[in-house]
């Protein structure tokens, strides 16, 4: 089988695309059906797409999945494409993954095909599907893939590994990459992991082709990160050179005398600026800032030179933070920062889901409404009139005190549980 399309160069393709690493994963069982259970990508393709791929897949892999599946996580099925999908996209064959409930792993709700042909090491491969998201649970509202082709049984040696954040409309993918060993028929296998959380998905028309070892892989369509508005004459750049020029920039005027106070004409100046004004900063972790390894010796440097101003990830997120292990490292990077004169950002006082906080908070919701409101309260605590937040939430007046001069409140409000309304509406709250 040979590559069917033939596509020039298009954009503004709706998704995310970040290359990872993953750990070992359990033994696989593809072909016929495994289950187990915003930047905008842009593809960048050649005038022609090369039409000598030979497929290592099945004839149309997704047309051999059974009708449906039903697992404790979800379900997955095939589905009758729309006359417009059809004729928009050309699609053919599209199968359905429905995760409702949330898998130890991501990999515990998968589907993926077995190779029928040899894979040379080093041979240049080209994995090509569409894909759409119908709902998620994420609080950005994406729905999340990945994308694979591994070593079916240990190591599981991955040579294409993807995350991808699937918009509601349908997106094309290339995704070119290269063998990392020699596999006979069987024993590799193409696919997708879907059990990043609650979700439904589609993906349609997955195929797998081969160019050989000796192609130029760079002739080959690749979905790549992009945004849009990246083009260098974008209009939105003016704009931001001249806030640049207003709020990054200062005049500095030297007058250049003589022992007697007289001006110097043509004297050579040179200046050597030591520190930023202006702000320029990182989100850094604690435990990188605290640790003894060459990494984090290596990160400190870089912290210390290029920046002014930092912010936790996580580390004064609600949950992180009652943790008295990682509370340790944080206070002790804090101090190296502030030894520093490097400024912390908090981030951040409540992530409003169930899921990104205390778990006895959804108990005491149900059970013990005052406790809910007790902690709440204490959790976003501020003390009044401060020119910085010096007791910005419980455990943090006490060890963290004078450490944050800036606090941010949410962190992505996309979902917004009713409970954090509860401290701020309590006679408690009012006091401050």
């Amino acid at each position: 089988m040979t590559l069917r399309s033939r596509r020039r160069a298009e954009s503004a393709r709706q998704s995310h695309c970040h290359p990872v690493k993953y750990p070992a994963m359990p033994n696989h069982l593809a072909p016929s059906l495994l289950i187990l259970i915003l930047l905008n990508a842009a593809v960048s393709a050649a005038e022609n797409t090369p039409q000598d791929g030979i497929s290592v897949l099945p004839n149309n892999p997704i047309s051999t999945l059974r009708s449906g599946a039903i697992h404790a996580h979800g379900t997955l099925e095939q589905v009758q494409l729309s006359d417009a999908d059809s004729k928009e996209n050309g699609l053919r064959h599209a199968v359905r993954c429905t995760v409702t409930a949330q898998p130890r792993q991501i990999w515990d709700v998968q589907f993926q095909f077995r190779t029928v042909r040899p894979v040379k090491k080093n041979e240049v491969l080209l994995a090509h599907f569409w894909a759409r998201s119908l709902s998620a649970g994420a609080e950005t509202g994406t729905a999340v893939i990945r994308p694979l082709f591994e070593m079916v049984a240990a190591p599981h040696d991955k040579s294409l590994a993807f995350d991808l954040d699937i918009s509601p409309q349908w997106q094309e993918y290339f995704l070119p990459f290269k063998s990392l060993g020699a596999y006979a028929p069987g024993q590799a296998g193409g696919g997708f992991h879907l059990g990043f959380q609650p979700q439904t998905v589609e993906i349609a028309d997955f195929e797998l082709y081969s160019y050989g070892t000796e192609f130029d892989m760079k002739k080959l369509p690749r979905t790549v990160v992009g945004y849009r508005g990246q083009e260098p004459d974008a209009a939105w750049r003016k704009e931001a050179e001249k806030r640049i020029e207003q709020i990054r920039k200062g005049d500095i005027d030297i007058t250049v005398v003589d022992a007697g106070g007289q001006p110097v004409r043509d004297a050579e100046v040179k200046i050597d600026m030591k520190r930023h004004a202006f702000g320029f900063g990182s989100a850094v972790t604690a435990r990188l800032l605290s640790a003894e390894s060459d990494d984090a010796k290596r990160y400190r440097e870089i912290v210390e030179k290029y920046f002014s101003r930092v912010v936790f990830e996580n580390d004064l997120k609600w949950g992180s933070w009652e943790n008295e292990r990682n509370r340790e490292a944080t206070l002790k990077a804090a101090q190296w920062l502030r030894d520093r004169n490097i400024e912390i950002r908090g981030h951040c006082l409540v992530w409003p889901s169930w899921q990104h906080t205390p778990s006895d908070l959804r108990v005491q919701s149900i059970t013990n409404l005052k406790a809910l409101q007790d902690k709440g309260f204490r959790r976003v605590q501020i003390v009044p009139r401060s020119t910085f937040f010096k007791h910005s939430f419980q455990g943090i007046r006490t060890g963290f005190l004078g450490y944050v001069p800036e606090l941010s409140l949410l962190e992505q409000g996309f979902l917004f549980d009713a409970w954090l309304v509860f401290p701020l509406l309590s006679k408690q709250s009012q006091r401050t």
